[in-house]
């Protein structure tokens, strides 16, 4: 049998229109067809075509996956706070919107708390700013321990966090407040040979049909408010 009347290998990239052609080919070549090689060329220019093609596509493929997990990686990025990896601001209201917009639409509620670590600067000015970050990355991840999967939980600016409690009334989100002061204060970060250790106020505001975001997040602050007031180390409810 001569090299044209041989069955030309399988290839990986073989497509329809190739198969078609090599099964063109073999009669071809049985039939001692005289356009058998430049049937033969014509197929084997097409294979080389195809395998280029082939490559091109697994490289585009390639780097489009590799975009797609950047694209992801910036966009965890712009929606965390990278010192204690809680939801940034950004991310809280955006979030606020769209339970805003849930509890409008279908009538549910949800409630806000404002937690700021009292008198956090005192470790700073004491300690450094890298105790301070220590401190307020052990705060952030204890809130996980009181925290539904549901519930997001965000830096809200400096040592100030905002929680976020859907399906949440005033009295439940009350609740959940007093457990996260619990949990502060009993929190303990070593450092340098010492027992760092802060308490935390609370404001509580539940949002009401009707009512704006910028007025529910003004419950919740003017409540931390009356909590620092009233000595710290606990929370207040917007009435």
């Amino acid at each position: 049998m001569t090299p044209m009347e041989a069955s030309p290998p399988r290839e990986p990239a073989d497509d329809d229109l190739l198969a078609e052609m090599r099964l063109a080919l073999e009669k071809a070549a049985a039939r001692a067809n005289p356009l058998a090689p430049d049937m033969e060329r014509f197929m084997a220019g097409y294979r080389k075509l195809l395998r280029c093609f082939n490559k091109t596509v697994s490289i585009s493929d390639r780097y489009q996956s590799q975009l797609m997990e950047i694209k992801e990686r910036f966009e965890v990025t712009a929606s965390t706070d990278l010192l204690t990896g809680l939801a940034n601001r950004w991310k809280l209201m955006e979030q606020l919107a769209m339970e805003q917009s849930r509890a409008e639409r279908h009538g549910c509620h949800f409630s806000i708390l404002i937690a700021d670590l009292d008198h956090f600067k005192i470790i700073n000015d004491t300690f450094g700013h890298q105790a301070g970050d220590r401190v307020l990355k052990s705060i952030a991840d204890s809130f996980g321990h009181e925290l539904r999967a549901e519930d997001l939980c965000g830096r809200w600016g400096g040592e100030e966090f905002l929680i976020l409690l859907p399906e949440t009334g005033l009295t439940k989100a009350c609740l959940v407040a007093e457990k996260l002061i619990a949990r502060v204060r009993a929190n303990s970060v070593p450092w340098e040979q010492q027992e760092l250790k802060v308490t935390m106020s609370v404001g509580v505001g539940a949002f009401s049909r009707g009512m704006s975001l910028d007025a529910c997040i003004k419950l919740a602050d003017d409540a931390l408010y009356l909590a620092k007031k009233q000595g710290r180390d606990r929370f207040a409810a917007a009435q």
